[in-house]
């Protein structure tokens, strides 16, 4: 999990916790009152509720607080027979501890270990005081288990940004004041990029425009879509109305495009994502901007080939003889293929 989604997941669990007022509804007395069932309750319907539509990062952070027993009926039932059950005492004041430590010191952690971009993108009076009419670009380089990012990969997807940045720069003539102010790592690798507000506007633009056309060229060849994709993004037509009314040279104009095209290229082989274009279409950009194989290091087949023919049969759902004689023969292969290539 990257450190700028725990952030948001614990504020959100926190904010979980105080709008069902379960803390409140939990706390002991030395007399209950007979409605306090009720409210115990509501609160944890409520709070049920609040919780029921979050995301992975969220139900993580709630099972590493031990809280995921809140969501199970059977622990309602000891909760609300409080003072009639012999373990409910035990229970309601377990739960009611791992609450308080939840809400009261994990928001203090998460101050610890918040960056400088995420107190920009989501305190704006911490930008406007540091670093005037600047804006953030996150961008995300998914990474699946045990297939991890080339050098190569991060190297192109940064020139990709610095290229549609830059070729806006020109375009507004103004001066390339891209930086990376931050990097964070996690199931994925981001980066944090903080420009101008107006150039990071319309870089984003550019790869919402990229990200649209693999939506509609999803079923083409990826140097096929590549190619129609960088051509038609509205960018390139801007520069070619530029040349046509002379506002730019010739020479300007190809500069401009071949690094459109670059950038463009490079940023959809990287698999390359923003957070934003989440929100743009309900296609998965996961599956559809999957970075080249050649950019990631995969796998080790054989080590993994080998650890499961050493287990035991049972261990492996049963497998028949030929179900172990057949991973042995896919064994020796890879070797055989592995040995050749040195």
């Amino acid at each position: 999990m990257r450190r700028n989604d725990l952030i948001i997941a614990v504020k959100k669990l926190v904010q979980a916790i105080n709008d069902s007022e379960i803390v409140t509804a939990l706390e002991l007395h030395p007399q209950r009152d007979i409605s306090e069932p009720s409210i115990i309750l509501g609160a944890l319907k409520k709070y049920s509720n609040i919780i029921k539509d979050f995301n992975d990062s969220e139900k993580q952070v709630i099972q590493i607080m031990n809280l995921s027993d809140l969501d199970d009926p059977n622990i309602w039932g000891e909760l609300v027979m409080f003072g009639k059950s012999p373990t409910a005492h035990d229970v309601l004041f377990q739960m009611n501890n791992r609450l308080r430590n939840t809400v009261e010191f994990l928001p203090k952690f998460m101050e610890l270990i918040k960056q400088d971009s995420y107190r920009i993108s989501h305190e704006k009076n911490t930008t406007a005081k540091y670093f005037g009419e600047k804006e953030l670009l996150t961008v995300i380089l998914p990474e699946v288990d045990r297939e991890f990012s080339k050098p190569i990969r991060i190297t192109e997807m940064i020139e990709s940004i610095n290229l549609f940045y830059d070729s806006i720069c020109i375009l507004e003539n103004t001066t390339n004041d891209l930086s990376i102010i931050s990097i964070d790592s996690g199931s994925d690798k981001s980066f944090d990029f903080l420009g101008s507000a107006e150039v990071i506007k319309q870089t984003k633009e550019i790869v919402l425009s990229l990200w649209d056309r693999v939506v509609f060229y999803r079923e083409k060849k990826l140097s096929e879509r590549i190619d129609i994709i960088a051509k038609s993004l509205p960018v390139i037509e801007r520069i070619n109305e530029l040349e046509v009314n002379e506002k730019i040279t010739p020479e300007q104009a190809e500069i401009l495009r071949r690094n459109i095209f670059q950038g463009a290229s490079s940023f959809i082989e990287t698999g390359s994502i923003i957070p934003e274009i989440n929100n743009a279409s309900s296609f998965n950009p996961r599956e559809l901007l999957a970075p080249e194989q050649k950019l990631l290091t995969a796998p080790d087949t054989i080590h993994t080939l080998e650890k499961v023919v050493e287990r035991k049969k049972s261990d492996i759902d049963n497998l028949s003889d030929e179900d172990v004689a057949e991973l042995k023969k896919l064994l020796s292969k890879s070797k055989k293929n592995k040995s050749g290539m040195r």
